[in-house]
């Protein structure tokens, strides 16, 4: 970001995410992945945000100032 300042952050993480991974580890984890690639980044670009990160369940994203 270049030391521009950021208006805004959202910090999320999944409730109950471990547990349900020990049930069906692989197919929860692809139909998870598949979802948040289906349905999150749209919603973060509407609001001209972008996605810094994702790890496991979690995921930050910011907008820049100015934008």
């Amino acid at each position: 970001m270049s030391g521009e300042r950021v208006e805004r952050c959202l910090a999320d993480d999944v409730t109950g995410y471990s547990p349900l991974m020990g049930w069906d580890e692989a197919g929860r984890l692809a139909r998870f992945k598949a979802l948040r690639c289906e349905l999150i980044p749209p919603k973060i670009a509407d609001h001209k945000d972008c996605i810094i990160k994702t790890s496991g369940d979690g995921m930050l994203a910011a907008a820049e100032g100015g934008t």
